[in-house]
């Protein structure tokens, strides 16, 4: 498979659903951040507290609001509030710091990842079904190959 690059402005897509691995919606419309349902996962801090961390749902916007004190620098083991599983892959770490990343599941396979140490702001958007957004672009061919 072929990689497109495209950079976009910061905050200018505001994701509008995620999942976890199990299918979890994570969004939480209750709690909004940027006028958009923030995104909430279960964290636990490298020293042991334990909470719920509000994302703000615009891409590229590092705002967030926690039950819990976030320390910069602190590292999380970040979950699905509603079953537990780790979102945090076992294979990948940051190339800037050494954290764990942790991903969010979106629709059409596509998926968020980002850093689960608090301040460090690496974190990219992989879309996987991108045919109908390219022929909006560009005059792109968006037939089957065969």
């Amino acid at each position: 498979m072929e990689k497109l690059t495209v950079e976009i402005p910061s905050q200018s897509i505001c994701i509008k659903e995620a999942f976890c691995p199990n299918g979890h919606s994570l969004m939480t419309p209750d709690h909004p951040l940027g006028g958009c349902p923030s995104i909430r996962v279960h964290a636990v801090s490298d020293s042991g507290r334990e909470g719920d961390i509000y994302l703000n749902a615009w891409y590229g916007n590092f705002e967030v609001e926690a039950t819990i004190s976030m320390k910069e620098g602190e590292v999380f083991e970040i979950y699905c509030p509603t079953c537990r599983v780790d979102l945090r892959r076992p294979d990948e770490r940051c190339a800037f710091c050494g954290a764990r990343m942790f991903q969010l599941q979106l629709p059409r396979g596509s998926i968020v990842e980002a850093c689960s140490r608090r301040g460090c702001h690496n974190h990219r958007l992989k879309v996987v079904d991108i045919s109908a957004q390219l022929g909006r672009i560009f005059d792109f061919d968006t037939r089957p190959r065969y």
